[in-house]
């Protein structure tokens, strides 16, 4: 492998690609500065685009164009005035400077305004009642030289309260220095406590049911390991993590790429609701799609979604239902009886997970997916449920809604899943018919809800979990305001 990249016609495209992808990534930090103002979340992403930046012009003859582009680049990504900005701002949150913040240290200063106005008064007064009097002429001179004087001691307590606050904000920094010079750490040590800093905050991110985000730093740490630290980083149970957030991130694209795909059959189109479907023969499943705008706050909608207990009060044929184990705060088990015509019951346990995407796409996003045939799922995660030889399994290949935020009281609503009840002898165009009608009920039962909502099971579930609602309603509101600058 060369070590160097020639300017000869073959290798053109491949050096504009290798700029364009650097000239994408520092884009994506600019607008991530203009749109989050956020030193901390940005600076991780800055930091390893110069990185990679620097590696890659190491690699170069300074005399390629791509090594002049990119030089171009790394010059441009130090001067911008958003990354200045964003740089002092995250050196100021590193190490805050107090005495810089205070405009005057005067107005800080211990003063006795009470004795100065009696003074004051006392040679107003005086002078006005005996100026023609020598003897008091005395008085008022000795009054001016008092003044005088306490307007100087005034001074001197300004600046000695003013060079006490300077000296001691010069001993912190210079005390912290000296720590610093002691704490004398292995360069290797060094690397791997900042890339464990920033897995755990990859880990707060993702409690924080920011998977993309997630994702995309452990990704960049994962790709950049050497063989010394990707030992480290699996033996810190890292690794699995980073396959976790792959996975999820998988069924995801997978799951939305299917409310984008083609070759659906149109059930229903209006101005308010659309249902289209897709059949299957061979795996005899059949796809259902339901899209609609509601005139209801995203949160109750979510309590739809969530409160998995009250499931059997609105989704069609569901008779029971139960959360088997919550595994994070937006991510949980489900056990469901659904009851279907002409065919015995069906039980269905799936794993439901939400996704924060409102930054990315302004969506909150559910994902659904059964688990009961997935023995070392269900081991991992220590999942118990008591097996029934009677009933027969739902499978769900996938059960997705995507939430839209319009405004505080409306919200769009898309749905997409595909299921196989496992039956052998029915036709799928009955199959298809049913679940059509089952999209219908669906709809309509939560239009209902959400308008009378306060009077509804759900409210008192909501009242009970308002911690959560209102974390949600956070992020809601602060993508509203992102949205407005």
């Amino acid at each position: 492998m060369k070590n160097y990249l020639c300017e000869d016609e073959s290798q053109m495209p491949t050096i504009d690609y290798i700029y364009e992808e650097f000239r994408k990534e520092f884009d994506t930090i600019l607008n991530k500065c203009q749109a989050f103002d956020h030193c901390t979340y940005i600076i991780d992403y800055y930091f390893n685009f110069k990185t990679g930046l620097k590696e890659q012009i190491q690699k170069l003859d300074p005399n390629t164009r791509l090594s002049q582009q990119l030089c171009q680049l790394d010059d441009i990504s130090e001067k911008s005035i958003e990354i200045i900005n964003m740089l002092n701002e995250y050196e100021e949150y590193r190490f805050p400077s107090k005495v810089q913040a205070i405009k005057s240290f005067k107005s800080f200063a211990p003063k006795e305004p009470t004795k100065k106005k009696t003074v004051k008064l006392c040679v107003s007064v005086t002078i006005e009642e005996n100026y023609a009097n020598p003897q008091n002429n005395l008085r008022n001179s000795q009054l001016q030289v008092i003044q005088e004087e306490n307007h100087i001691d005034d001074e001197i307590i300004q600046n000695q309260f003013e060079q006490e606050i300077v000296e001691s904000e010069i001993h912190l920094k210079n005390k912290f220095n000296q720590q610093k010079e002691k704490i004398i750490i292995d360069p290797e040590q060094e690397e791997l406590n900042l890339i464990d800093l920033r897995m755990q905050h990859a880990k707060n991110l993702y409690q924080e049911a920011l998977l993309d985000e997630a994702l995309e730093i452990t990704k960049d740490i994962y790709l950049k390991l050497n063989y010394k630290q990707a030992q480290w980083f699996k033996e810190k149970k890292y690794q699995e993590f980073y396959e976790d957030l792959e996975e999820k991130k998988m069924i995801l694209t997978q799951n939305l790429n299917e409310l984008e795909s083609g070759g659906w059959r149109i059930e229903k189109q209006s101005q308010n609701l659309i249902i289209k479907y897709k059949l299957f023969e061979e795996e005899q499943t059949v796809t259902v799609y339901l899209d609609s705008v509601f005139e209801a706050n995203i949160t109750k909608l979510m309590a739809l979604i969530n409160e998995i207990d009250l499931y059997q009060n609105y989704v069609p044929f569901c008779q029971r239902s139960s959360m088997n184990k919550q595994l994070s705060k937006t991510c949980k088990i489900c056990d469901i009886l659904v009851y279907f015509p002409f065919i015995s019951d069906r039980r269905a346990v799936f794993v439901g997970e939400g996704i924060d995407r409102l930054m990315i796409n302004g969506t909150i996003v559910f994902v659904c997916k059964s688990i009961d045939h997935n023995i070392e799922y269900q081991q991992k995660h220590d999942i118990k449920f008591q097996a029934n030889k009677k009933l027969v399994s739902l499978i769900i290949n996938y059960y997705i809604f995507e939430l839209t935020p319009i405004n505080d009281n409306k919200c769009r609503v898309r749905a997409i899943t595909n299921s196989n009840p496992q039956v052998k002898y029915l036709p799928n165009q009955l199959i298809g018919y049913l679940a059509r009608k089952m999209a219908h009920e669906l709809f309509e039962r939560m239009e209902k809800i959400t308008k009378n909502f306060e009077k509804s099971p759900w409210f008192e579930k909501y009242n009970q979990n308002i911690e959560f609602y209102q974390w949600i309603d956070q992020k809601v509101q602060k993508y509203f305001e992102l949205r407005q600058k």
